[in-house]
């Protein structure tokens, strides 16, 4: 890197990459630890397990062999999960390698961010900075969960370390990998060309008609693969669910803010503040647009989940972290290296209180997996020809069943789709018929769906039950019975 006169120096003291190795330690025994213990899993990831394998075994990037319907938020995420599964590797333990690796590799493009221009020049801030976001326990888990949000994370900064240097061929390779990790990524990307316009005082044409130019081949992708320009996941979920803005706030309020709303305004408006007051120090203004940018998605997406909230969480802290310690470094506080340590003390001691009770929740999250779709799932393949049909509201039955999986409302089925489209109140068993399915999988009280009410050509088969419940990850008791259609 050709360093500016804004440029921190490059030279480290040899205690920092002590530190440095002994933080990418502790965090790869934090995220090893987490899932040796837990064996957590999001439930969602498993839909990508079932991609994954598919490619895998030949058959492409489908979740019902000889259906191209395109199911999986992030192609790349199902497709390198599938690659490394072609080595014999099993899936659920290629995407925690991979997940962790992805940490680590955005743990050293954030750092990148902080030795460039606005970065921090002090040894003992970076430090601090790193290990704050590093083992975050809002952010680390996510690394072992199967999920693409570390490989999501690391090429936001990936390409935020490219657009504080140049826009060079490496800056459109991360726009393009950005794209297929998830469609969201264009929040990333907006920001970014905006931070290019304050830089350059004029519009960044090329960077825009190339950022144009990548989006159509994302949209193409979708067309010629899976004959649909929008993605599945985003048009299930823009047309079957219709969460408020304010809907959305009480969500992250009861997630991340103790159930408080001042807290979370609060937060925002600290947030705000140290965007404003260091507005002229670009790492800043950059992670600090995006920041806000993806917050307004957050707001206006139609449902929400944990994980969509990672890209914000990570970076709000980031700016919030390089703001103030940048002001701090500026200023040239007194003892700051003798205050930067103890603050790291007190914050490293909440933490290991805050991970002990994700460890547990966690843990919760994953036996409540085990009682109901892992259960059912063995079950379909303990009785139940391999051609089946099964019609299901949780996708990631299809990953444990093994058999030809349709959902409602239609992330993996557009014959399901269409039908919830033309009838948004239509019952599960009335689409069961018009699919004729040979067993269905219903949650008690879906719909009002109870043992008094099914047709009776239905017979049943099996109930599972989990006590598993817990506030902080928002399960409570579940009940979940199959049925057989039996006639038409």
């Amino acid at each position: 890197m050709t360093l500016t006169e804004n440029s921190p120096a490059v030279r480290m003291p040899k205690w920092f990459w002590w530190a440095l190795t002994a933080l990418v330690a502790a965090g790869l025994a934090l995220r090893a630890g987490l899932y040796a213990t837990t064996d957590f899993t999001v439930g969602d990831a498993f839909i990508t397990f079932r991609f994954a394998e598919q490619f895998a075994a030949g058959h492409g990037l489908v979740f019902n062999t000889g259906e191209v319907v395109g199911g999986n938020t992030s192609v790349l995420h199902s497709l390198l999960v599938g690659l490394g599964a072609c080595t014999g590797a099993g899936v659920p333990l290629v995407a925690r390698i991979e997940g962790i690796l992805f940490d680590v590799a955005g743990l050293f493009f954030f750092w990148n961010i902080l030795r460039g221009p606005g970065g921090l020049r002090s040894p003992v801030l970076q430090l601090f900075v790193l290990t704050a976001i590093f083992l975050c326990p809002f952010l680390f888990w996510y690394s072992v969960s199967g999920l693409e949000t570390p490989l999501y994370l690391m090429m936001i900064f990936f390409l935020f370390d490219r657009t504080l240097k140049q826009v060079d061929w490496c800056w459109f390779l991360a726009v393009a990998l950005l794209f297929f990790s998830r469609p969201d990524g264009i929040v990333a990307v907006v920001a970014a060309l905006v931070c290019l316009l304050l830089k350059e005082k004029k519009l960044p044409w090329k960077a825009g008609i190339g950022v144009f130019a990548i989006g159509l081949a994302y949209l193409a992708y979708n067309y010629f693969v899976y004959h649909t320009v929008v993605p599945p996941t985003v048009k299930v979920k823009g047309i079957v669910y219709h969460c408020t803005a304010w809907d959305n706030v009480l969500y992250l309020t009861a997630r991340f803010f103790l159930h408080r709303t001042w807290l979370f305004f609060g937060f925002l408006g600290v947030l705000g503040a140290v965007v404003l007051w260091r507005w002229k120090n670009p790492a800043v203004r950059l992670m600090g647009i995006a920041a806000f940018g993806y917050l307004l998605f957050l707001l206006a997406a139609p449902t929400l989940r944990t994980w969509y909230c990672a890209p914000f969480l990570a970076l709000s802290g980031a700016t919030l972290l390089l703001g103030i310690c940048g002001a701090a470094e500026e200023f040239s506080l007194p003892r700051l290296n003798l205050i930067v340590p103890a603050v790291l003390v007190v914050y490293l001691a909440g933490s290991f209180f805050a991970d002990r009770i994700l460890f547990r929740d966690c843990k919760m999250w994953r036996e409540r997996i085990h009682d109901l779709t892992e259960a059912e799932g063995e079950w379909f393949k303990a009785n139940t020809p391999s051609d089946a049909k099964i019609l299901v509201e949780s996708l990631e039955v299809g990953w444990f069943c093994k058999r030809h999986t349709w959902d409602w409302p239609g992330l993996v089925s557009p014959n399901v789709l269409a039908l919830v489209r033309e009838n948004p109140q239509i019952g599960f068993f009335e689409i069961s018929e018009k699919l004729k399915t040979d067993y269905v999988i219903i949650h008690q009280g879906w719909r009002g769906v109870d043992d008094t009410n099914v047709p009776p050509n239905y017979k049943f088969c099996a109930e599972f039950f989990s006590r598993r419940n817990g506030e902080a990850v928002q399960i409570n008791n579940g009940k979940d019975f199959i049925y057989q259609r039996v006639s038409d």
